[in-house]
């Protein structure tokens, strides 16, 4: 399967999850399933929400990681979350903000979860390679991000 086809696959299984499930845990859980089937080389997926100014992990797959509450001033994520934007961190060894989970892992990658211009979480991706993420891939995950994060207010009074 080429890389186009292979992403178009995973984008129509994250818009499945997102219309199909009432509730959110269980909808963030598929979406990290599906990002995982198609990227088994990602070594951990998370997806943290964000709680009055802290990330909160909420679900993941990979090695469970003591990191389950992650101030907005300390990390990757927290760095992603205040300055709205998707980090890619090339070599975790090289960026002091990295806070080490796993020794194995040499990259990482986070895109915010932004509903009404507001963060809600993170998509926090770790690989056990350097380098290990493609501007194609960081431009799907977000959209797969925005994908989740639109269907926020239908989860907020359940």
């Amino acid at each position: 399967m080429n890389i186009a086809k292979k992403h178009q696959v995973l984008l129509d299984r994250v818009r499945s999850c997102v219309s199909n499930r009432n509730i959110w845990r269980y909808m963030l859980s598929e979406v990290i399933f599906e990002i995982r089937q198609a990227f088994p080389k990602y070594a951990w997926i998370g997806i943290y929400l964000l709680e009055k100014d802290e990330l909160v992990l909420e679900t993941f797959l990979g090695k469970p990681t003591e990191h389950v509450r992650i101030p907005l001033d300390k990390g990757i994520c927290g760095a992603s979350a205040a300055q709205k934007k998707t980090l890619v961190i090339k070599d975790v060894k090289k960026d002091d903000r990295y806070i080490s989970c796993d020794i194995a892992v040499k990259s990482e990658l986070v895109v915010p979860m932004i509903y009404n211009n507001e963060v809600i979480g993170v998509l926090d991706i770790d690989s056990h390679h350097r380098n290990a993420f493609t501007e194609n891939e960081c431009k799907l995950l977000e959209e797969v991000v925005k994908w989740v994060a639109d269907a926020f207010p239908g989860f907020q009074k359940k």
